[in-house]
């Protein structure tokens, strides 16, 4: 995810921190990490997003009630015969919150990482 965003960072930037007498080290913490960020961003959204919402992983390897996630604690509402819609709707919507919430702080960095990971050339 993050291959094609790194490569539009021009070459031409390290070539000067080299001629300025930045080590790699340097390059990669000082130019490459701080324009890849909105990058990086979008990538570890992307992966709270599914890794919160993985079902199928969760439901094979938990073994007990201390190990599940929140979304598949919601499968366990419904019993047989009824479904208590206020609590299913409710626990939703507790899941939800903390997604809402780590979208809300990155935002920034979201609309500006898919912005500029779309753009070629520019």
């Amino acid at each position: 995810m993050l291959k094609g965003y790194i490569d539009d960072i021009p070459e031409s930037l390290d070539e000067a921190a080299k001629m300025d007498g930045c080590s790699h080290i340097d390059i990669l913490w000082r130019i490459i990490v701080p324009l890849s960020l909105p990058g990086i961003t979008v990538a570890g959204f992307y992966t709270f997003i599914l890794s919160w919402n993985d079902f199928l992983f969760v439901s094979i390897l938990s073994q007990t009630a201390a190990t599940r996630t929140l979304p598949f604690g919601l499968q366990l509402f419904p019993s047989q015969n009824t479904v208590a819609w206020e609590l299913l709707l409710t626990a939703a919507t507790v899941a939800m919150i903390p997604v809402v919430v780590f979208f809300a702080i990155v935002q920034r960095w979201v609309v500006g990482g898919l912005a500029s990971g779309g753009m070629k050339g520019a």
